[in-house]
């Protein structure tokens, strides 16, 4: 069978096989972006335990209380380590959702740190990477979410806390200031003097 050049390639043509300019460009982008990642990620890989072991001598100078017993200093070491591996994983698969479970309450309740040393523990961790920009801003996007995150959290905890701690009398003007006038003015004038009656059908006072 004799093939016709010209009409195969006609027909290849149409069928699109190639990348035009700008599915190149794109293309082209996406891996350049995806190799940046590997590199950050990489990174974290090769020098976790110098990392941790800046992480670790920092929180020494400025708690010491923290590592008193050696079994403290190893779980703190977990913790950190935890933590870095979630950037590390979460800055490969460019998806936040572990790290956002690994930070909720329940989980952050369980550290050996509290929510500002891990802060802190993240904030010295970023000033110890040394990358080019674009491989260090990758892995920077991820510690800075976390930071924010423990930030919210933290903020919300201590509210609720201080909302527990608000004394009864003091709840209940706050529920009256949400009442309307109007409302008040359906109370009989005598309320205060007989609630007791209004509400449980003893006599009133006279």
């Amino acid at each position: 069978m004799e093939i016709n050049i010209d009409s195969t390639i006609l027909s290849v043509k149409s069928e699109k096989p190639f990348l035009t300019s700008s599915e190149l460009q794109q293309f082209m982008e996406w891996l350049q972006s995806n190799e940046t990642v590997l590199e950050a990620a990489k990174y974290l890989g090769d020098y976790e335990k110098l990392i941790i072991q800046n992480t670790i001598q920092s929180l020494k100078q400025s708690h010491p209380d923290l590592f008193l017993t050696s079994q403290r200093e190893e779980k703190i070491t977990g913790d950190i380590s935890f933590y870095l591996h979630l950037i590390r994983d979460s800055l490969v698969l460019s998806d936040k959702t572990a790290l956002d479970e690994a930070l909720k309450p329940n989980i952050l309740d369980t550290l050996s740190l509290s929510p500002n040393c891990l802060i802190e523990s993240l904030n010295v961790i970023k000033n110890n990477i040394f990358l080019k920009e674009n491989a260090k801003q990758e892995i920077l996007e991820y510690i800075d979410y976390a930071i924010q995150k423990i930030i919210e959290k933290d903020k919300s905890k201590n509210l609720e806390d201080e909302n527990d701690q608000v004394p009864f009398w003091k709840k209940i003007i706050e529920i009256g200031t949400t009442v309307s006038q109007a409302e008040w003015e359906k109370l009989p004038k005598d309320f205060s003097k007989n609630f007791e009656h209004y509400l449980y059908g003893v006599a009133k006072d006279s």
